[in-house]
């Protein structure tokens, strides 16, 4: 097998490679490489091919400290189109070597979901559990190879009468394009004001734009109520999936129930184009246990009201792998262990780390 490594940012091979293999997430993909660049972020890319074909691989992107090395993240990652056990530990060994080159102080690396050879041999390979996640954990997926009539009849009962309130009432859904992206962020920072949460600037949310959809992978859609656009959703389509990546309501014309319409327009477009799955990217994970577990819900309160919407529309909830962390300089774990006894010390670092906030 012939091991390659690129340090491009643009990659066709590796994002085709991604794109055919089921669940497979854009967060993997070279465009969000090209999107994380204009933040501070560089890749390398490792793939193992036989022949032409790509059996495995993985993304690994880093940011730069000053002096002292780096540290890097593989999310969803590394993919395996392979049966052989020893393909999957061969890419292991190769993330290390990688990483080693790099100079990475600390990786942090949360496996595909589905993938459960991962996750059996990520401790014998020196990652330990993380409990701070690259990506989300839980999430609900509407499996989109069923007819209209089973989808709508796995909604509960108080969805389906929403969405044909909302229709009633006068809420129309409209697909936007990249003209629309500064409406699109004036109703995200109405959410995030309205909700507490911080968000990204509108330059970030345009460049995602600018590179998923300039490869045909992504979609934006709002929906006004009396000619005023309330609430729209911004879609990454990639691997068989519509992602519902960002999302946002600014508060009014609740009497329209704009949301129900919005997100099974959504479904609805994503099911027209051929796509398997719908995501909506993420519940809360306490709520996904229960669910999977058949115990009680906790009670509703607000921070999880997204949840309880999102599972009205009947989908299958799911539960992705945690993230690892691994420390490379034997020095520093004692540092990494006090980090994780510290959660929040440890979430700010990472948000620092990243960028965000």
């Amino acid at each position: 097998m012939d091991v390659q490594i690129s340090r491009q940012l643009k990659d066709s091979d590796w994002d085709a490679f991604l794109d055919r293999m089921p669940r497979s997430h854009y967060i993997q993909s070279s465009m969000w490489a090209q999107v994380m660049a204009r933040s501070g972020w560089r890749c390398v890319r490792l793939t193992v091919r036989q022949g032409d074909v790509i059996r495995t691989g993985f993304q690994m992107l880093l940011r730069s400290l000053p002096v002292l090395g780096s540290v890097g993240y593989i999310a969803r990652g590394p993919v395996v189109d392979s049966d052989d056990a020893r393909v999957v530990e061969l890419v292991l060994q190769h993330i290390h070597q990688v990483a080693r080159s790099e100079r990475v102080l600390l990786l942090k690396l949360q496996p595909p979901y589905g993938d459960e050879r991962l996750t059996d041999l990520l401790p014998r390979e020196g990652f330990l559990p993380s409990h701070a996640h690259a990506d989300n954990v839980a999430t609900v997926l509407i499996d989109l190879s069923q007819d209209e009539e089973t989808l709508l009849g796995n909604m509960s009962k108080s969805l389906r009468k929403s969405i044909r309130r909302a229709g009633r009432r006068g809420a129309v859904v409209r697909q936007g394009t990249g003209d629309d992206l500064a409406l699109f962020c004036h109703i995200l920072r109405q959410t995030s004001e309205r909700g507490g949460f911080a968000i990204h600037d509108e330059g970030y949310y345009r460049i995602v734009w600018e590179c998923f959809a300039s490869q045909g992978h992504a979609a934006l859609f709002f929906v006004e109520c009396e000619d005023e656009p309330v609430a729209a959703v911004f879609l990454i389509e990639f691997g068989g999936t519509a992602f519902a990546r960002f999302g946002g309501w600014n508060g009014r014309h609740g009497h329209c129930e704009p949301n129900a319409l919005l997100r099974w327009t959504a479904i609805r477009w994503a099911k027209e184009q051929g796509y398997r799955w719908y995501d909506f990217m993420g519940i809360d994970e306490h709520v996904a246990r229960a669910v999977i577990g058949g115990q009680p819900l906790p009670n509703s309160d607000e921070a999880k009201g997204y949840t309880f919407f999102k599972l009205s529309f009947g989908g299958q909830v799911v539960l992705s792998p945690g993230a690892y962390d691994c420390v490379y300089p034997p020095l520093l774990a004692w540092v990494y262990r006090w980090l994780q006894a510290n959660p929040g010390v440890y979430d700010r670092l990472l948000n620092i780390v990243r960028g965000v906030g």
